[in-house]
């Protein structure tokens, strides 16, 4: 149920982009620069970068993105899937310790940047925020 949340919108090169997500997630103060969602103790949750502009397919950009990001560590699911109509790609990706990075890279309706979606979420640290909670936030984001 995301009738509670909050609307959040971003306006850069690449358009503009909006999306809701649930209130115990801190907005980010400006567009400038990566856009950082923190849960009430402070922690990273969520984060937007802009990338490009992209030089390879989107698929393979989102694996070596993965796997180097990863360093090492176990890509354990790349999905195919759609976000605001467009092309994305889902990585899960086993960081050890109990951390689980899920990662969604995904291109807007613009042809140059590409805007990444990047949500970290660590057992431990934050369980009540689920990879259930970050496909329903992937449910809300529009392009404009």
């Amino acid at each position: 149920e995301t009738a509670n949340w909050k609307t959040y919108t971003v306006e850069n090169s690449a358009g503009k982009l909006s999306f809701r997500h649930p209130p115990s997630l801190n907005s980010p103060p400006g567009p400038d620069g990566p856009q950082v969602f923190t849960n009430s103790s402070g922690m990273d949750v969520l984060s937007i970068a802009q990338q490009g502009p992209l030089t390879q397919s989107l698929k393979d950009y989102a694996t070596r993105i993965a796997t180097g990001e990863a360093g090492g560590k176990a890509l354990l699911k790349q999905t195919q899937l759609s976000v605001a109509g467009q092309e994305a790609y889902k990585n899960v990706i086993d960081m050890g310790n109990s951390e689980v990075h899920s990662q969604v890279i995904f291109a807007s309706s613009k042809p140059d940047p590409y805007i990444g979606l990047h949500m970290i979420y660590n057992i431990r640290a934050y369980p009540s925020l689920s990879e259930e909670a970050f496909d329903q936030i992937l449910s809300t984001f529009r392009f404009e």
